[in-house]
């Protein structure tokens, strides 16, 4: 902070105690001019209305841990540590005042400001003695106004109203007599020497005081934020030495129940994002392939963990070694499942084997990790934030992937806050857009309006704007593959994501696994309805729009129906012990109460073996729509072979080589063989429930139905391929037989002239004279030029009709035929033709004849 004029300074005190007090004997001792009206905490601008009005123009007032609930002058100065300026790497407020009056503290100050930031710890890591502490701590509690009576009251709340909370015995949980609360918690760390961690208070008038963790003063904060939505009433103030430790005040206070909740029970609501995408070559790594095979180059075939590990370690990401002696939990969800589904869950990097299916990696997970959802609605702008608990990445040998993101809601427990954050959450790029306003038309009903995503070192705060998956300027081929949140790639890697191309599977949303506890809810849902002769739950709109992840309007407006698909929908196995089961396409979602059975063993099977049994059925799911797509490619290419109209105006070069179809149809044939022996199974585990689930969800994603599609598929294909070969062998005998036909004529001159006949026998005779001999070669070369003339045009025609006709089939006699008379269309082939055919014949038939015109000749 700059040095001023202490001449024109003005200071404005807020609430007293012990930093507050000291602020004004310093202001005192160096005659700066003061405003102090004795105020208590939660002091306000306000209180200091008409002291503000008389400030001269030259006069910067100086307002210290004020409230602003009033337009301050434009030239003050705030001084605060409480809220948004608390903080461990923050001055305190008398260390901002002697900044800007160029003082230095001596060593009481200095005390009483560590007091201020971190309480007893702070002034302990200066070096403090039990002395000073006590010194420090009595003076803040004088300056707040805390009496004899005070002393007493809090000794008798510690006595009488206290209650320790949690498995550690570290939480403690006061109803305080008296509204100073210093003295309350002054007592316990003096009495107990720092037993008690985190110190919850609940003093008159209905106040909250809470000090202990960082973590836990966050999820006050947004509790409360949330909760001044609807109650602008709601005032609340933290400080201290954040984001390690400090303190949280709020009124009205929290119950003694929801208190207990948020320590032995803290998660409301578990919500599990996964992102299944298909793995495709970027344009360069396909044209280095597509180079490769021209040049001929051969290229050993990696192992799933050889294409990937050095990729992924550059981008954060650790492979993950399933040991089951590490935690019970381990060893529970390893011997849940079938043995050769544990190949595929928890793969071993050191296999022996190098045909694993599968490879799992992690990200680191900090304290700081959080996932803020910003979503717009008609009341205004809300902000839900979820801690990230677990990231994880599996990748498998078809090319497809699984992307985890495991958020914790500590905060929220109403059901139309899960609702959105489930659907809010899961989306990834908008469904579609407005025709007048763009993306703000799927963000009033289901897409966010920001994310903020921070995982370690990654953080991305991405407000979605219509450029950030649609730009009209670039052309179709650019916008062959969608633009998802970057939360997303970022949480990916930069690397993995610049050398592959990731397609979504589920459209615009991931898969969501959740468990909500609550009781009430699930209370009325369980109740049979004796006038429906069912239990609440089967036409419960609430219930439907949890299944299926509608956040705001109910996505069906047919009673019958709803009822239908809440029925397939819903594993009710449990429903009388308070625990029901939804699996739908988009959803794995469970209801339970606030038990601590429910939270201990129904919360923790949905995030471990549940989870599991959603990753088969979403592996199988993304695999098969993979295959599909392969298959779809493969048919592009044999269209060539199959649309005869467009054979002729072909270029023959640009077809697709038949063996290299041959060799793409095995290829995938044998990658869906791979698939229906390790991923697709009927049966994964041998335990009922899970079998039961595990049935439910093959039948409503009708896994099994798409894949005998996708078996017929590949069976057309392979049958195809069969035939076009065929065809080609066919094509290759039939162009042996034309270049046969075109021989013919030439062979049988050759066997008509070579031939002994009589005529020729008598061609020459001992008398000729040189002048006949003459005459019979210039006969015999016109004959033989007429029918080179012959071969040459009508072997040209039959070509050209070959080429043109590629699809040559010497099976169909007629079509033979067809060609081979073609060429003589030409009237010069049929002239050339018509004299050939006279000079056979007379040659043959009439050798009389020749023979004395030859001799004639003579």
């Amino acid at each position: 902070m700059d040095k001023i004029d202490s001449s024109k300074l003005v200071f404005f005190l807020g609430g007293h105690d012990a930093e507050m007090d000291t602020i004004r004997g310093i202001l005192t001792s160096k005659w700066i001019l003061q405003y102090d009206k004795n105020l208590t905490w939660g002091a306000k601008l306000s209180d200091y209305s008409e002291e503000i009005k008389q400030l001269k123009s030259e006069q910067v007032p100086i307002l210290v841990e004020l409230n602003i609930d009033i337009s301050k002058p434009e030239n003050a100065l705030v001084i605060d540590h409480h809220g948004e300026q608390a903080g461990i790497d923050k001055e305190t407020s008398i260390e901002q005042v002697a900044n800007l009056l160029g003082i230095k503290l001596d060593r009481g100050q200095q005390l009483i400001s560590a007091n201020d930031r971190g309480y007893i710890p702070a002034m302990k890591e200066m070096g403090a003695t039990n002395i000073e502490i006590e010194k420090i701590r009595a003076y803040d509690r004088k300056c707040q106004g805390a009496t004899e009576k005070d002393e007493q009251l809090s000794e008798q709340s510690i006595r009488e109203q206290s209650e320790v909370l949690g498995d550690d015995k570290s939480t403690i949980l006061i109803t305080s007599l008296t509204d100073k609360t210093s003295c309350v918690n002054d007592r316990l760390w003096i009495e107990y020497e720092g037993k008690f961690t985190d110190i919850f208070i609940i003093s008159p008038p209905n106040t909250l005081t809470y000090s202990g963790s960082g973590k836990m003063i966050k999820r006050l904060r947004k509790y409360y934020e949330h909760q001044k939505r609807s109650d602008g009433s709601i005032e609340f103030w933290s400080g201290g030495n954040l984001p390690e430790y400090g303190y949280f005040g709020a009124k009205p206070a929290l119950s003694t129940d929801l208190i207990k909740a948020m320590v032995e029970k803290p998660i409301i609501s578990q919500h599990i994002f996964m992102f299944p995408f298909k793995i495709e070559k970027n344009e360069t790594e396909k044209n280095q392939s597509r180079n490769r095979k021209v040049d001929g180059q051969s290229k050993k075939v990696d192992t799933l963990r050889d294409k990937y590990y050095n990729l992924l370690k550059n981008d954060g990401w650790e492979e993950k070694i399933y040991r089951i002696t590490d935690t019970k939990l381990n060893y529970n969800e390893f011997v849940y499942f079938h043995d050769y589904i544990r190949e595929v869950l928890f793969p071993n990097p050191y296999s022996e084997n190098e045909l694993q299916s599968s490879i799992y990696f992690e990200k680191s997970v900090d304290s700081d990790s959080e996932m803020v959802i910003h979503i717009k609605t008609k009341n205004g702008p809300i902000r839900y934030y979820l801690e990230i608990d677990h990231v994880a990445l599996r990748l498998f040998d078809d090319e497809v992937g699984i992307l985890t993101i495991e958020l914790l809601n500590y905060c929220y427990s109403n059901i139309d806050d899960i609702l959105k954050i489930n659907d809010f959450g899961r989306r990834i790029y908008p469904q579609y857009l407005g025709i007048n306003n763009g993306i703000d038309a799927p963000k009033m009903s289901f897409f966010p309006d920001r994310i903020e995503f921070k995982l370690s070192k990654i953080f991305t705060d991405q407000t979605f704007g219509l450029e950030d998956f649609y730009d009209a300027s670039l052309d179709n081929t650019k916008h062959r593959h969608l633009k998802v949140a970057q939360y997303i790639t970022r949480t990916l890697g930069d690397s993995f994501c610049r050398q592959n191309v990731l397609s979504p599977v589920i459209d615009d949303r991931m898969f969501v696994i959740c468990w909500y506890g609550n009781s009430k809810l699930i209370s009325s849902l369980q109740e049979w309805n004796d006038k429906e002769h069912c239990f609440n739950y089967e036409n419960s709109d609430i219930w439907y729009k949890y299944v299926f992840i509608d956040g705001n309007d109910i996505g069906i407006a047919n009673r019958k129906m709803m009822h239908e698909l809440i029925e397939d929908t819903t594993y009710s196995r449990w429903v009388e012990w308070s625990t029901l089961f939804g699996i739908s396409r988009y959803s794995l979602v469970c209801l339970t109460d606030r038990s601590l059975f429910a939270y201990n063993y129904a919360r923790v099977h949905m995030e471990r073996i549940y989870y599991q049994i959603a990753v088969m059925l979403l592996i199988q799911r993304t695999s098969i729509v993979k295959f599909s797509d392969n298959a779809a490619e493969i048919s592009k290419e044999i269209k060539p072979y199959i649309n005869k109209s467009n054979q002729n105006h072909q270029n023959q070069d640009d077809k697709p080589d038949l063996n290299d179809i041959v060799e793409k149809v095995r290829s995938c044939d044998e990658q869906i063989i791979r698939f229906t022996n390790t991923l697709c199974q009927k049966e994964i585990t041998p335990q009922e429930q899970g079998i039961e689930i595990y049935q439910k969800g093959l039948t409503v994603m009708e896994i099994e139905s798409n894949l005998r599609n996708l078996k017929e598929k590949v069976h057309d294909l392979f049958n195809f391929v069969d035939l076009a070969n065929e065809r080609e062998t066919s094509k290759g005998i039939g162009v042996f037989t034309v270049i046969n036909a075109v021989f013919l004529p030439l062979a049988l001159l050759a066997s008509i002239w070579g031939m002994n006949l009589y005529f020729m026998n008598n061609f020459y005779s001992n008398n000729d004279t040189g002048l006949s001999i003459l005459s019979m070669n210039l006969i015999s070369i016109l004959v033989f030029g007429l029918s080179l003339v012959f071969i040459i045009g009508y072997t040209s025609n039959l070509l050209g009709e070959i080429k043109q006709n590629s699809d040559l089939q010497v099976t169909d006699k007629k079509f033979l035929v067809k060609t081979l008379c073609h060429p003589f269309k030409k009237c010069f082939i049929r002239i050339l033709g018509i004299i050939m055919l006279i000079i056979m014949v007379l040659t043959i038939f009439l050798p009389n004849i020749i023979t004395l015109i030859l001799k004639w000749s003579k």
